[in-house]
């Protein structure tokens, strides 16, 4: 049994935690099971043999280190293994190959980098006779580099970044009173393409998607999303010139006939056009353009409807011609305010 002694440094509740534990190794399983047995259901090494088919000896090393240095006596003692091939020079040039590629010099021409040209370089500049790509992978892995993973992000250089952003937030967040707060901007260029063959459905197998296909032109959207209620207007048109943008705002103003209206819009220059700054100042205060930052696109909740767009409408489909286009894009928006229309849940925890 567990000496009294030994028990008071000894905590059986975080040998039960670990038999809770999903990804516990089953070796220390089978070790805090002995343990387990022993220190708490108080049986003997005899009867923990026969239980749990080990040996005696195995039961009694496991009870001896347990008594000895705890939980942490359940792990494998540290073993001297195999000596490092390559000292931790050359782990530190692999590093500096992985974070700063050498395309100017010896990969001139290349736009990515990968273990096994990490391992040409190595052994072109002479600073190693051989070390294979799958040495560099685990090297690489050892210090958590992923060099063929890239996540793209986007920076604004707009030196009133935050107040531009902190503004349009708390529209979001606190809608002024008495205004309507709508999402404007342009899908341009929408593809018209008609796959040359129907899609193949068949039980048991991926939806099979004909690669080839004709292009019968683009066309563009204008779509404005209303933050309060989710519900979105929209026009198709060929061309997104200001005078086209114009026109759609005029119609938005008709369509949701409110007597003020916050605009949220990017920096497209068509969104300053002259006439249309004429046409906001006519209305006396009644219409506001908000401009989101410089790049910073992502602040128009539009941008998220055009996604689901994107996914549930003009993904994995054909058509015939621009005029078919048109048609299951406005469907698609009759769909949306009719039945799926809803506020997004805009979330914001600061900067």
């Amino acid at each position: 049994m567990l000496s009294s002694t030994i028990e008071s440094h000894f905590n059986i509740q975080h040998v039960k935690e670990l038999l809770r534990y999903q990804k516990t190794e089953k070796r220390l399983i089978f070790r805090a099971n002995i343990v387990l047995l022993n220190g708490y259901y108080q049986l003997s090494n005899k009867i923990i043999c026969s239980r749990i088919g080990a040996t005696a000896k195995t039961v009694k090393n496991w009870i001896s280190r347990a008594e000895k240095y705890g939980i942490i006596g359940l792990r494998d003692e540290p073993r001297s293994g195999r000596p490092l091939v390559f000292n931790p020079e050359i782990h530190a040039k692999v590093i500096h190959l992985a974070t700063h590629p050498p395309y100017d010099d010896e990969l001139q021409g290349f736009s990515t980098i990968s273990s096994t040209l990490i391992s040409w370089v190595m052994q072109h500049r002479h600073w190693v006779d051989s070390i294979s790509p799958e040495t560099i992978r685990k090297i690489l892995r050892r210090h958590r580099l992923q060099v063929h993973r890239v996540t793209y992000w986007k920076t604004s250089h707009d030196p009133n970044f935050l107040e531009k952003m902190s503004t349009i937030v708390n529209y979001y967040l606190h809608p002024p009173p008495g205004k309507l707060i709508i999402c404007v901007d342009e899908m341009p260029s929408i593809q018209a393409l008609e796959r040359i063959e129907h899609p193949l459905t068949s039980i048991g197998q991926i939806r099979r998607i004909e690669f080839e296909y004709k292009r019968h032109g683009t066309m563009n959207l204008f779509a404005a999303f209303n933050v309060q209620n989710g519900a979105v207007f929209g026009e198709m048109s060929q061309q997104k010139k200001h005078s086209d943008f114009l026109k759609f705002m005029k119609n938005v103003d008709r369509y949701f006939k409110y007597p003020a209206m916050m605009v949220i819009v990017d920096n497209y220059k068509t969104h300053n056009h002259q006439l249309v700054k004429e046409w906001i100042e006519n209305q006396q205060g009644r219409i506001e353009f908000v401009f989101t930052p410089y790049h910073g696109s992502w602040l128009n909740q539009v941008e998220i409807w055009f996604g689901i767009l994107k996914r549930c409408c003009l993904r994995h489909t054909s058509f015939k011609d621009t005029e078919q286009l048109s048609t299951r894009i406005i469907q698609f928006m009759a769909t949306w305010n009719n039945n799926f229309a809803k506020p997004f849940n805009w979330k914001f925890s600061g900067w």
